[in-house]
Parts: C-alpha cells; structure tokens; sequence
C-alpha cells in the first residue's frame, strides 16, 4: 500500500503543505495526546470535519543517578 501523501519533512507544518489542493472533508487525526493542533486547525480551516484521536502520551522516564552520571560523559 502506498501513501498518497508524503511531506518532506515530519512535521504538521509540511503534511499541511503538502496537502495543498486535495480536498479533505472528513479526516481523523491519530496523534499523541499532547500534539499541537496545527493540523486539525488547518483543516477545518479547509473546510473539513475533524476527529483527533489521542493514541498515546509521551511520559518522561526518570533516570536514577547512574544514568545522569552516564550521560554526562566522562570526567577530566
């Protein structure tokens, strides 16, 4: 299967853009619960009906001291 739209880079800001002239009516976008809404204000700004789905919520991990000490890098 292939996508009929790909933007060049994986942003909203470029699926907006290449979206250009093809008509949306109806769209659900499947994103992380705290996404911008750049791309279902774009397209209800188009004219489209829009459902945004959260599918799932980035967490921080937190890291004990080791890993802290581990990215720092080495010492000198």
């Amino acid at each position: 299967m292939l996508a009929d739209v790909v933007p060049e880079r994986f942003v909203a800001e470029a699926l907006v853009e290449a979206l250009g002239d093809v008509a949306v009516t109806r769209a659900l976008v499947a994103r992380a619960e705290e996404a911008r809404d750049v791309l279902p204000a774009a397209l209800r700004e188009r004219g489209a009906e829009v459902d945004v789905l959260a599918l799932y919520r980035t967490v921080a991990e937190p890291l004990d001291d080791g890993a802290r000490e581990a990215l720092r890098g080495p010492t000198t």
